[in-house]
């Protein structure tokens, strides 16, 4: 992600990617309509938090 952070950040138990062999991720990063990050750790996207 550049530095112009993301409108929509979200830290839940558990965001399931339905990717194969991929272990649920913990907090999702929206910019505009599209997702813009994912991470394994909650607090993992916290630089994106404008």
């Amino acid at each position: 992600m550049t530095d112009h952070g993301a409108d929509l950040l979200i830290r839940a138990a558990a965001v399931h990617t339905l990717v194969s062999n991929q272990p649920p991720q913990r907090s999702l990063a929206v910019r505009g309509d599209r997702i813009a990050a994912l991470s394994p750790d909650p607090n993992g996207l916290d630089a994106c938090a404008i």
